[in-house]
């Protein structure tokens, strides 16, 4: 009886036993199958924040050559600016504005260094500078433009300055021609003008003998002495003296160069290229000079 009672208990423990084990198993199992999730979940977790990682590293490297990038094409463009300095000088108010407009960019370009030297310094301040670029960038972006519109202007405008200064030189070299022309023509005027002096010299001593007889023969036909202001006034000029024109009863009559004045004062003189004019001193009202001094008597 005890064999039997025994036999039944050992079975049931067994069972139970088997049971045990089995729920063991499952649980180890269920584990082990937690576990590979987990880590599977953890890997990807991991690999995910080194993306996220790697991501805003290249956001920032990014970021930072295009800064990088914008400084030397604004460095660029300044530099173009100076090497234009002296087109910009012949410019006016716009020159004044262009010059405001670069100090102003300075300006801005400063404030852009120093911010990005916060950046470096400060790295857990990139979130705050980040969004505080971002929202320069618009308003750098507009100035960008403005400049690059003003320099395409400012180009064109050189551009114009250059042809006008081509033209300018054109008018220049010939004016220059002209006057190496007029240089010339005055040379051989000179050179004619001397011969026809020396034929003059030379004829003056003929018409000089002529009028010596031609007052002989006056002062023959005449015993009265003239009188009058300009009787007085002949009478102390030189031969050659240069008298422009001879007012007489209203009209004016060409005289050329003073030659002299007959004994009686009555008959004066004029050499006029080489036709010799004879006037009446006593009609006379006025006489304008020559070139030398001018004025009315």
């Amino acid at each position: 009886m005890s064999t039997e009672k025994g036999g039944p208990k050992l079975y049931s423990d067994s069972l139970c036993v088997d049971e045990v084990n089995q729920d063991v198993y499952y649980s180890n199992s269920f584990l082990n199958f937690l576990n590979h999730q987990l880590t599977k979940l953890a890997k990807q977790q991991a690999d995910r924040l080194h993306c996220l990682i790697d991501r805003y590293d290249r956001f920032h490297k990014q970021q930072a050559s295009d800064l990088q990038k914008q400084r030397h094409t604004v460095g660029n463009v300044l530099d173009e600016m100076k090497n234009q300095k002296q087109a910009q000088d012949l410019l006016s108010e716009q020159v004044i504005e262009q010059q405001e407009m670069s100090k102003y960019i300075d300006e801005q370009l400063d404030k852009m260094n120093e911010a990005f030297t916060v950046l470096q310094e400060n790295n857990e301040e990139w979130t705050l500078i980040t969004k505080d670029l971002f929202q320069q960038t618009s308003s750098y972006e507009g100035i960008h433009e403005e400049l690059s519109s003003q320099i395409s202007n400012q180009t064109n405008q050189f551009n114009d300055f250059e042809e006008l200064t081509k033209e300018w030189r054109n008018q220049i070299e010939q004016q220059i021609k002209s006057l190496k022309q007029h240089i010339t023509t005055s040379n051989a005027l000179y050179v004619a003008t001397t011969s026809r002096n020396q034929s003059l010299r030379s004829s003056h001593v003929e018409t000089d003998r002529a009028i010596s007889n031609l007052n002989t023969n006056h002062s023959v036909s005449t015993n009265r002495i003239a009188e009058g202001p300009f009787v007085d006034l002949f009478r102390e000029l030189p031969v050659n003296f240069p008298i422009h024109q001879v007012y007489i009863n209203g009209s004016t009559i060409e005289a050329g160069k003073f030659l002299n004045i007959s004994q009686d004062g009555s008959i004066a003189h004029f050499i006029d290229d080489l036709d010799i004019k004879t006037f009446d001193c006593t009609k006379i009202d006025g006489v304008k000079w020559g070139q030398a001094e001018q004025g009315e008597k």
